[in-house]
């Protein structure tokens, strides 16, 4: 009894961190992509291998709200008229070895998206300070290198 209430637990846990998270942990949920397999071009009685990885980006809750809406904005020539953001991958002739390529490349997408919401403000800035910094030390070697002719 103990044991079935101590998984029925630990898998509802496993189910609701995705929609608990304020940040992207990389972590993106099978159950709630559409994962197809088809046929290389011009193979049509080859193996299934080219893999097909797609999801509805305003219905995805398991991305932080600000990620989403700066993913949709970055990705907006990648999304279908359905709303699904479709990722293909045939870089292998293993099915389930594209699939894990579509779910990196996605998975670096929305990080990129996600890391550029939290860290934008304060890259501005860094690089601000640091290309004013650069043209002092230019101008002062430039005054130096009049000075000594």
């Amino acid at each position: 009894m103990f044991r079935a209430l101590l998984f029925r637990r630990l898998h509802f846990e496993k189910k609701t961190r995705f929609y608990a998270t304020k940040q992207f942990d990389g972590t993106i949920p099978m159950e709630k992509l559409d994962v197809s397999y088809s046929p290389f071009e011009g193979d049509a009685s080859g193996p299934s291998a080219r893999a097909e990885v797609k999801f509805r980006v305003k219905e995805c809750d398991w991305i932080p709200s600000p990620a989403r809406e700066r993913f949709f904005e970055t990705f907006k020539h990648r999304i279908d008229r359905d709303g699904y953001f479709v990722v293909r991958s045939e870089r292998t002739r293993v099915g389930s070895l594209n699939v894990a390529d579509c779910l990196d490349k996605l998975r670096f997408s929305i990080r990129e998206c996600a890391d550029s919401d939290s860290n934008r403000a304060k890259d501005v800035k860094q690089n601000n300070e640091e290309l004013r910094r650069k043209k002092e030390i230019e101008s002062k070697m430039k005054l130096q290198m009049k000075t000594a002719i």
